[in-house]
């Protein structure tokens, strides 16, 4: 296997082919970034596998059918500019008799000669797939082929380096074995519904998977999170895998979908529950494949899959016979992916996956911002964000979130008002155009969709919109992610057509404050005061013990009309609000009273708990922290 980044395509447009043992997977791939951006991408539904000859060959026919397949893949190569073309071969070219007349007559054709991985190569670059998927994970991994299943163990954590000089790590020894989804089916239909022979080859697999998991040799920083967690965590890639993830999603009875069709039906990324992979997967491994073909009708489940859902569902519930699962992720990557990844050079891989593809998609836009201002105004928004809120350990990764989401927050300007926040909450999900995102997961595809459509004013008309909050994690995850909005709508309406100079000309700071700090200040205001409001006769109420953070934010009196034009004094004046203990020390606008037109209440909808969350004003409600805004 090539992966030497000596002349390699660089820049230009390159093509890999995939031919695997269930489908022929084809994709052009923009240039050699960390996102792996595909210009073109089909996959040829031709199984070398199933087709077979009893002596083993590739028949003729097939032979055929792929060539002509393989014209058309180098004339798409061709229009492309994508000289390069890797043509990669796994389990069924490796077993069939008549392998080498097979990769001579596509030399023939075409022209490219077939790189044919062996088990433990297919095996690396497989995780290799997985890894180029994520930005950090760390578990087992499996990928499921027509011909065989590969599992593996991968680490990479940004930053860390192994001993071996790789910026991740897997396992020396995975293990490749002959259960792929058109292998086991084949092998469940010679039981012929015999429940003795089926209970044989149940445990055939179970004993392979238990010396296979002893063979990888799991490290022990694994095992131990394991022990910890109650399971490992589990990265799933290959078609049939995927598969049991879309059942997972259209399946609204399993917990996690409050009895509701899953609300981003995009796999990668994709994590559910162990016990619920295993519970669909116990739905299905008795089904009878001509059944499920003519009566499934699930997004991404084609007659052909639907026929293998029992086969790949049997290999699961073997799986968990053998290990306890925590947490299963879905994957797109797989061979085609782990060799785009092979190719790439340390310092783009070391790259953050959602930033690249984040920065080229903004990039491409008539209106967005440069890195320079992309620093200026995460300086100013990181700010106003307690600094445990900014810990990459955090359960909601805002040091990734807040540059992605700055550069993307003038994406939907150019919609009509009420559509602004609809359009910035869809550009990570399924239905925008960010939805090819590698290296985030779904809680944080829905977070960012949430901070932009706060940074618009968070008026969604979507049905989806409840189920879609709720996969950000709890409540104050939400509530974090609109008080980053809300700062971001602000520091945005200062100067809208040149956001980070305007609002570094501006002097309008933010500062987290020690919480002691604020109450002594605001105590010895409150003394200074007592004498007027007992003469006026009105109760104070005073609160200076909190356990909330006080975020400070200064404004110069000679900021100018950008900031004193009434519309945006107000966003200020709301976004500190005016309420209790989260207040302004002077306010922006003359003659504004509490009760401004502007801030009516608005339902957003159910919580977790069954309740309504009230919006009034902006973060006043939000309980995260106390905002106060003072003038100089």
């Amino acid at each position: 296997m090539d992966t030497d980044t000596e002349n390699q395509p660089g820049s230009k447009p390159f093509a890999v082919v995939d031919m695997g043992s269930n489908g022929i997977r084809f994709a052009i791939v923009n240039s050699l970034s960390r996102h792996l951006d595909a210009l073109w991408e089909e996959r040829a539904p031709i199984s070398l596998f199933d087709t077979r000859t009893h002596s083993g060959d590739i028949p003729e026919h097939i032979i055929d059918q792929v060539i002509t397949t393989f014209k058309r893949f180098k004339i798409l190569a061709d229009e492309a500019g994508a000289t390069t073309v890797r043509l990669i071969a796994t389990e069924a070219t490796r077993i069939a008799k008549n392998s080498e007349e097979f990769q001579r007559k596509i030399m023939e054709a075409v022209g490219w000669t077939v790189e044919l991985l062996s088990k433990s190569q297919e095996a690396e670059v497989s995780a290799m797939g997985v890894i180029g998927s994520f930005h950090s994970l760390q578990g087992l991994a499996m990928d499921l082929g027509g011909g065989s299943i590969e599992l593996n163990y991968v680490i990479r954590i940004p930053g860390e380096e192994f001993d071996d000089g790789r910026d991740f790590l897997s396992s020396p020894s995975a293990v490749s074995l002959p259960y792929g989804a058109a292998a086991l089916k084949k092998r469940l239909a010679e039981c012929n519904g015999d429940s003795k022979k089926r209970d044989e080859l149940f445990t055939e697999i179970v004993a392979q998977l238990k010396q296979a998991t002893q063979d990888v040799q799991i490290p022990a920083r694994l095992q131990a999170q394991a022990s910890i967690d109650g399971g490992y965590t589990l990265y799933l890639s290959g078609g049939g895998f995927r598969a049991l993830g879309y059942m997972s999603m259209a399946d609204t009875s399993l917990p996690q979908n409050h009895y509701q069709t899953y609300p981003i039906p995009i796999i990668n990324g994709y994590s559910i529950p162990g016990a619920d992979l295993l519970t669909v997967a116990r739905k299905y491994r008795d089904a009878s494949p001509h059944q499920l073909t003519s009566q499934l009708r699930i997004f991404r489940i084609s007659k052909r899959r639907a026929a293998m859902i029992p086969a790949c569902s049997f290999l699961v519930t073997a799986l968990f016979e053998c290990l306890h699962i925590h947490r299963v992720f879905f994957s797109e990557g797989g061979v085609r992916q782990g060799i785009c990844y092979s190719m790439l050079s340390p310092t783009e891989r070391n790259k953050d996956p959602l930033l690249e593809g984040v920065r080229a998609y903004a990039c491409s836009q008539p209106r967005h911002p440069t890195p320079a201002d992309v620093d200026i105004l995460h300086h100013h928004l990181a700010s106003a964000i307690p600094s445990n809120y900014l810990n990459p350990t955090a359960n909601l990764p805002l040091y990734r979130l807040l540059p992605a989401a700055l550069y993307l927050a003038d994406i939907s300007a150019q919609y009509p008002k009420e559509s602004r926040a609809n359009a910035a909450f869809h550009l990570p999900l399924a239905g925008g155009p960010l939805g090819h995102l590698r290296g985030i997961t779904h809680g944080e595809r829905a977070a960012l969709g949430l901070i932009l459509a706060y940074r618009w004013g968070g008026d969604i008309p979507d049905p989806t919109y409840q189920a879609i909050k709720r996969l950000t994690g709890g409540k104050h995850e939400r509530k974090l992610c609109e008080f980053v909005g809300k700062v971001m709508e602000v520091i945005f309406a200062v100067a809208p057509l040149r956001p980070a100079e305007g609002l570094k000309e501006s002097g309008i700071e933010f500062r987290v404050v020690e919480t002691e700090e604020f109450e002594v200040n605001a105590k010895e205001k409150d003394e200074k005061k007592d004498k007027k409001d007992k003469k006026d006769k009105k109760p104070k109420r005073k609160k200076y013990g909190t356990e909330k953070p006080v975020v400070m934010i200064t404004i110069p009196r000679s900021a100018g009309p950008m900031i004193d034009a009434v519309g945006v004094a107000r966003m200020f004046e709301k976004l500190a609000g005016s309420e209790g203990d989260v207040g302004t020390e002077e306010g922006l606008v003359p003659g504004r009273g509490t009760d401004d037109e502007d801030d009516d209440v608005a339902d957003d909808g159910d919580d977790e708990d069954g309740g309504k969350e009230k919006v009034k004003g902006a973060d006043r409600k939000s309980g995260l922290v106390r905002m106060i805004l003072r003038r100089v």
